[in-house]
């Protein structure tokens, strides 16, 4: 299966259950916001981390969503991003920019 960039986002209610769902995903995925990360891989590997937070979450007494980007599609921000040194992956779509948004820098080099 071909690789692709999927947001994954949590609204989790309680601080050591958030914790914890941080902490897994955190080693998946790259963080952009408090609770936006954004995740490489395959569709696989997407359900499977999504299989493994619903888990970790308690299945749908909370929410854990995941969005695949489609190749290409561009990604806005604005305001401060997480990672102030950007995206580290040649394969990320590039930021753009519009009017009161910022681009993020990409690199490179793999972290």
């Amino acid at each position: 299966m071909q690789p692709g960039w999927y947001f994954l986002s949590y609204d989790i209610k309680g601080s050591r259950l958030g914790r914890r769902v941080h902490r897994l995903i955190r080693k998946q995925a790259q963080m952009l916001l408090e609770s936006l990360y954004l995740h490489q891989g395959n569709a696989e590997s997407a359900a499977q981390l999504l299989q493994q937070l619903r888990h970790e979450a308690k299945a749908s007494a909370q929410n854990v969503v995941m969005y695949r980007l489609r190749q290409g599609s561009p990604i806005y921000v604005a305001g401060q991003i997480a990672n102030d040194r950007g995206i580290v992956d040649l394969g990320l779509p590039p930021m753009q920019k519009l009017q009161g948004f910022q681009q993020i820098p990409t690199t490179l080099q793999k972290p």
